[in-house]
């Protein structure tokens, strides 16, 4: 998308916000006009986890790098104390074909 909006072959287009900055910090012809997304994105869980601690040395997973997703969890890991940087990307479909970057949550 971000190819056809700098040819003009498009007019807009919602994106995630990791291409929207990068493409913005790097080609002056394109803006960030509107955010589309608050509270968009949900961290689902196991029922028998029931809080941050839980989470050390678990694997977990997002639909990909640098997605809307990724970065928010990568963030709020950080947030709860954990280093979240560490990934292995893809990490193999479960009951999904979708390309998925998974993480491991180590204390920093």
């Amino acid at each position: 998308m971000i190819t056809q909006l700098q040819s003009g072959g498009l007019d807009a287009s919602y994106i995630g916000p990791s291409p929207a900055i990068t493409t913005y910090a790097s080609d002056p012809s394109v803006s960030i006009i509107s955010g589309a997304t608050s509270g968009g994105a949900s961290l689902m869980v196991r029922d028998d986890i029931s809080s941050p601690e839980a989470f050390k040395g678990m694997t977990l997973a997002t639909p990909g790098p640098a997605n809307t997703q990724d970065v928010a969890l990568k963030y709020w890991l950080g947030q709860q104390g954990y280093n979240a940087w560490s990934t292995r990307s893809p990490c193999g479909p479960v009951g999904s074909s979708s390309p998925r970057t998974c993480l491991c949550a180590t204390t920093s």
